[in-house]
This record gives C-alpha cells, sequence and structure tokens, in this order.
C-alpha cells in the first residue's frame, strides 16, 4: 500500500505542477521577469526539460507513456507563451494608460 500510495502521490503531484506552467509563466511576464521573446527564443531547452521531467514522473519505462506526459505540457508551455504575449500587451497598455 505505501509503495502504491507514494507512486500514485509523484504521478499526481508531477502532474499538477507541469498543469500550473501556464499560470506561472503568466505571472513572471506580469512581474517582468521572463519576456515571450525570451520564451520563444528557449523553447527548445524548455521542451528537453519537460521530457526530463515527464520521464521522471512516467510510471514505466516506454517512450509511449513518455510522451502521454509530455506532450501536454509541452502544449501548456506554448499556451503560457500566448499567455505571456497578452500579459504584455496588458501591461504596455496599462503604461500608456498611465501616460496619458
Amino acid at each position: 500500500v505505501d509503495k502504491y500510495f507514494g507512486f500514485l502521490m509523484t504521478v499526481i503531484l508531477g502532474l499538477g505542477l507541469m498543469f500550473e506552467l501556464p499560470i506561472l509563466i503568466l505571472l513572471l511576464s506580469l512581474v517582468g521577469v521572463i519576456t515571450p521573446r525570451f520564451l520563444l527564443r528557449f523553447w527548445r531547452h524548455a521542451v528537453i526539460i519537460i521530457f526530463i521531467l515527464a520521464a521522471i514522473i512516467t510510471p514505466t519505462p516506454d517512450y509511449v507513456n513518455l510522451c502521454i506526459f509530455a506532450l501536454p505540457a509541452v502544449g501548456l508551455y506554448f499556451l503560457g507563451v500566448g499567455a505571456a504575449f497578452m500579459a504584455v500587451r496588458f501591461r504596455r497598455q496599462r503604461a500608456a494608460e498611465g501616460a496619458e
């Protein structure tokens, strides 16, 4: 039971953290820590890191399960990039309103 519960917690917490990726990217871009240009410049690095994290979280060593975990996370990364574009636009619009 302990082994199963540990496995279950690893998978659930790992996937939960991966699904928070767009929110993290949005918040970091609102604060101004990262920019969409930075995210798009280093997207290959992000995909490698996502696949490494998915390999750690994946319960079995086959590549099918790895892709089941990693591909939605890559999609979420690009969703976060889109959210970062919107955040930068929002921040610029607010700055323009403040200047008027």
